[in-house]
C-alpha cells in the first residue's frame, strides 16, 4: 500500500505545473534578458574595504528556464574560491529564484522580482539587491549583510 501511495505522489509531482516549467510561459522580456547574460565574463568588485576579481561563465539550462553561473574569486597566491549560482524562473510566483554556494561553504538565496530597463530589483540573503545587464557589461549590488557588495562584469 505504501508503494502505491508513493507512486501516486511521485506521479502527481511529475504532472504538477511547477515540476516542469514550459519555457513559453516565461515573459518574452525575461527570456531575452536571461539570454543576454549567456557568455564568459571577467569581474572586479568590492565588499566594504575588501577588493576582489575573477571570472564567470553563464549558460542557459533546464530548457532555457534557468541560468547556471559558474566562476571563481581570485584570492591571490594561486588560491581561488569557486562558486555556482542557479537562477530559475518560477511561473507561479512570477519571479526568478536564485540559489548560490561557494567552495568555502558560503551560501545565499535571492529573488529577482521586477525587471525594468535591463535592471532586476529584488533581494539577496534578505537585503535589497539590484542587477543590471547591458550588452557587454553587468553590474550587481546588494546590501545583504549590511556591508554593500558591488560587482562589475565585462564580457570576454
Amino acid at each position: 500500500m505504501r508503494q502505491i501511495a508513493l507512486m501516486i505522489a511521485t506521479t502527481a509531482l511529475f504532472l504538477s505545473p511547477t515540476a516542469a516549467q514550459d519555457p513559453t510561459k516565461i515573459p518574452p522580456q525575461i527570456q531575452k534578458h536571461m539570454e543576454s547574460m549567456v557568455g564568459s565574463w571577467t569581474f572586479e568588485g568590492r565588499q566594504g574595504d575588501r577588493k576582489f576579481f575573477g571570472q564567470e561563465t553563464v549558460r542557459l539550462t533546464n530548457n532555457k528556464t534557468a541560468l547556471l553561473q559558474e566562476g571563481y574569486f581570485d584570492l591571490g597566491g594561486g588560491e581561488k574560491e569557486h562558486y555556482v549560482i542557479l537562477s530559475g524562473w518560477d511561473g507561479s510566483a512570477k519571479t526568478v529564484f536564485v540559489r548560490g554556494f561557494t567552495t568555502d561553504g558560503i551560501s545565499w538565496t535571492g529573488e529577482w522580482k521586477k525587471l525594468k530597463d535591463g535592471k532586476w530589483l529584488g533581494t539577496a540573503s534578505g537585503g535589497r539587491a539590484e542587477f543590471e545587464v547591458k550588452k557587454n557589461t553587468m553590474r550587481y549590488e546588494d546590501a545583504g549583510d549590511g556591508t554593500p557588495w558591488i560587482s562589475e562584469f565585462t564580457r570576454k
